[in-house]
């Protein structure tokens, strides 16, 4: 008897449908699986064989044959185990069909329960989307992350036997969860701005970041700070709200990752070896990289030189579209990659160079070498440039007993800042006014002496222009005016 059965498996972020056809014929016992199956779905006629009989049902002594379609796209993961052990059952007349608007997801250990895999939350959304009526899913997927409406096509099951009780209508697992589908709030766990004591600038520069959305690099000795700095940039961002939260939590099951739904914007901070596929995605099956695992947060890259260089390069198309594009054979993936990138560097190989602590032991040609690591064009979409060196200890021990730019008062003064853009914004938009940058004439003719001493790109002179107009947000100021517009131009690099 032929039937088929729709499971689904990963392609990219998302699920795709996959019809599981099974034919048992007359023949040789065995069983055939086609359809481009990796290794780990070649195995699964052994779990499934195990996790029938385990269940009380028969095992087909016949010629047994299981197509995945489409069957010119590679299928990878364990989620196709229950698929294929309820097209066996009901291909040989042990089970009533399945209707076409029913998805099944699972994998199967050899005593009959259903365990979770890797992406499984991710790609029973997918199912709801293209059209699923009835999704069953492992007991483990905490589906009331999910929506509502998401909710309500969720079947939860734990064995195959239960498995079995849904698709006949004998049982409804739908609200075996009570609690309600809300984001997880949690605790900043980011340690704050509070624990660094000076370097006023690049707080300043900080808050600028968060609040207009720019790319920043530290530059400065070992032990000055940069990477304190960076890693508490995230106290600065807005929560995620639900949608985002939803977006991440997804990525995180593709990539087989455990993130409960939170608030927390994402912060990764790959190491220096990390090759050209973990950073932007790839392999063999296709993952996500660390710039798709850093969507709607943080991209942290400390010693930023000491990455390939192709690696680095890399990130050129990202940075402007907020996606990377990646193929493999015939197919191509979209993995969303709308991150801030927040990068940390050395000044020289030896790190001392511009100290006023330490004397720079590097020749001339050395640091030339070490700042050609990073390319003009990444430099180019980089919005601030801020150095940074060790404060005084006089500085230090004064700001420790004042207690002064405290992650609070940065955190108010940024929220104020955006309730002041947001207001501006429609202001203009009742006057008729479309352009975003209201700038005074001094501060156009700076900008505009500037471009040739400077030699800026078109890329960098917009760059400055949005810049200063976050900084004059950030002081609440209707026009950019000639402080704001120098204050700018002082970020880029030289």
């Amino acid at each position: 008897m032929y039937t088929s059965v729709t499971g689904m498996a990963l392609h990219g972020l998302d699920g795709l449908s996959i019809s599981v056809e099974a034919d048992v014929q007359t023949g040789l016992p065995c069983v055939d699986i086609v359809g481009l199956p990796a290794s780990s779905i070649r195995e699964a006629k052994e779990r499934v064989r195990s996790a029938i009989v385990n269940s009380g049902f028969e095992w087909p002594r016949r010629h047994m044959i299981i197509s995945l379609r489409p069957a010119d796209l590679r299928k990878d993961g364990t989620g196709l185990d229950l698929p294929i052990a309820i097209a066996i059952l009901v291909a040989s007349e042990q089970l009533i069909p399945v209707s076409s608007d029913t998805v099944i997801l699972g994998e199967l250990s050899l005593d009959g329960q259903v365990r979770s895999f890797t992406g499984a939350w991710g790609v029973a959304r997918s199912a709801v989307h293209v059209g699923a009526q009835k999704v069953i899913v492992p007991d483990t997927v905490d589906v009331t992350t999910m929506t509502k409406v998401e909710q309500q096509h969720m079947y939860t099951v734990n064995s195959l036997i239960e498995a079995i009780s849904v698709i006949k209508g004998q049982v409804d697992t739908r609200h075996r969860y009570k609690r309600p589908p809300e984001i997880v709030h949690d605790e900043l766990v980011h340690t704050s701005l509070d624990d660094i004591a000076g370097l006023h600038f690049a707080k300043r520069a900080l808050a600028l970041a968060a609040l207009g959305y720019h790319h920043i690099l530290f530059i400065g000795p070992p032990g000055a700070g940069k990477s304190m700095l960076a890693k508490r940039f995230p106290s600065l961002l807005p929560p995620l709200n639900l949608e985002q939260a939803m977006t991440v939590q997804q990525i995180y099951s593709i990539a087989g990752f455990d993130r409960h739904q939170s608030t927390l914007p994402p912060f990764r901070a790959p190491h220096t070896t990390t090759s050209v596929q973990g950073l932007l995605g790839g392999g063999n099956p296709i993952h996500p990289g660390e710039i798709t695992l850093a969507h709607h947060g943080v991209l942290f890259l400390d010693e930023i030189p000491e990455f390939s260089r192709s690696a680095i390069d890399g990130l050129r198309q990202p940075i402007e579209e907020g996606v990377i594009h990646l193929r493999k054979g015939i197919h191509s993936f979209d993995f969303p990659a709308q991150f801030q990138l927040i990068a940390a560097m050395n000044p020289c190989p030896c790190g001392y160079l511009g100290s006023h602590h330490h004397e720079c032991t590097c020749q001339t040609n050395e640091i030339r070498r070490y700042r050609t690591r990073i390319s003009g064009p990444i430099l180019d979409r980089i919005d601030l440039v801020v150095w940074v060196d060790s404060p005084e200890a006089k500085d230090l021990l004064t700001d420790l007993n004042q207690g002064t730019d405290s992650a609070s008062l940065i955190i108010k003064r940024i929220q104020t800042a955006y309730s002041f853009r947001f207001d501006r914004q429609r202001q203009q938009k009742k006057r008729g006014i479309h352009k975003e940058l209201s700038i005074t004439t001094e501060a156009a003719k700076l900008l505009e002496d500037s471009t040739q001493s400077m030699q800026l790109s078109a890329r960098s002179l917009i760059k400055i222009m949005h810049v200063a107009r976050t900084i004059a947000d950030y002081e609440l100021s209707d026009e950019v005016c000639t402080v704001h517009m120098a204050e700018a131009m002082q970020y880029r690099p030289s």
